[in-house]
């Protein structure tokens, strides 16, 4: 038997995984709010659904297209006072701290 179907599957599951932090840390940063941080007399005021959110997204990552570095896009989309100033400034740069700082999250935070 033969398990060639299982060439490459690591690199598309890591691919998997890490865009689905990214885009759960989008979500729960952007859309849904921080509830974890947020005073529950503020969580009826949280709208994922909110033109705000919406607008915010839209601006700072779909306008650019291919024309922007996505680490940039990606600290500018989280660059809204839930997350650290120091986090921001590691994933605008895109290296090696940008992985450690998104490899930090985990899938259970969002």
């Amino acid at each position: 038997s033969r398990f060639t179907h299982l060439i490459g599957y690591g690199a598309s599951y890591y691919a998997y995984l890490f865009d689905r932090v990214l885009a759960g840390r989008i979500w729960s940063r952007v859309f849904a709010g921080d509830y974890a941080h947020t005073p529950a007399s503020d969580i009826d005021a949280l709208n994922p659904l909110s033109r705000e959110a919406g607008e915010r997204f839209k601006n700072e990552v779909l306008r650019w297209g291919g024309g922007r570095d996505p680490w940039k896009s990606l600290a500018s989309v989280l660059d809204n006072g839930q997350t650290k100033g120091s986090e921001i400034e590691a994933i605008a740069e895109g290296n090696r701290s940008a992985m450690r700082t998104v490899g930090s999250w985990q899938l259970s935070d969002i």
